[in-house]
């Protein structure tokens, strides 16, 4: 339909192609995407639209195109929280975490504030790094933009903490302040307490867990 209505002489919006790009990104298929990149090279249509330009990056980096993610992306004359989120998950995607911290940091000096989604994402490249002072660093962005309310926030900050034995003791204040404990949150805190060896602690958090309602599954 789209190649029709361009055949007949009809440039399709942005919005349209990003729409397009976002099912090639889906379904990992660069074929149809290479092409639409190509169109809207010569049309100059990339100038035109932020989501035109983080779709396409969403699209190269989620087949394995982080390179040419990258220069789209650096190419764009507009830059807002969507499409350096997208980049920075791009990033996580092909596991190159040093380079999603690299466009974090870079995203900051810009001047552009992270949405949750954002920190979400940041979060899991300091957990993969191991890179707790970064993520505690996180936690203060979160807590001084009212975003530490939020449980998704909430359960990646306690994951990363738990991840570090160090850092235990702010999982489990977040664990006990959080008003909703989902199991992914209990088999994070009983995971923590068994990697530094405390296995009666583990022990009464699972039985705390069974008498609060809520069974254990297979894999946190």
């Amino acid at each position: 339909m789209l190649k029709q209505m361009y055949l007949c002489g009809f440039v399709p919006k942005p919005e349209l192609i990003a729409g397009v790009l976002s099912l090639g990104a889906q379904s990992r298929d660069l074929t149809v995407g290479r092409q639409l990149h190509a169109l809207v090279i010569i049309h100059g249509l990339i100038e035109e639209s932020v989501f035109l330009s983080t779709a396409l990056l969403d699209l190269y980096s989620k087949c394995g195109e982080l390179m040419t993610a990258l220069r789209v992306f650096d190419q764009a004359e507009i830059k807002n929280e969507v499409s350096w989120t997208a980049m920075i998950s791009g990033c996580i995607d092909n596991q190159n975490y040093d380079m999603g911290i690299d466009c974090f940091r870079a995203m900051q000096r810009e001047g552009v504030k992270p949405n949750r989604v954002t920190l979400l994402v940041a979060l899991l490249t300091c957990t993969e790094l191991d890179f707790i002072e970064y993520g505690k660093a996180i936690h203060g962005y979160a807590c001084r933009h009212g975003f530490d309310w939020n449980h998704r926030l909430s359960s990646a900050l306690m994951h990363m903490y738990c991840e570090c034995a160090e850092a235990l003791h702010p999982a489990r204040i977040i664990f006990e302040r959080s008003e909703v404990k989902d199991v992914v949150m209990w088999s994070s805190i009983i995971a923590g307490y068994s990697r530094i060896g405390d296995c009666d602690e583990a022990m009464k958090l699972f039985r705390r867990m069974r008498v609060e309602g809520h069974e254990p599954n297979s894999k946190r």
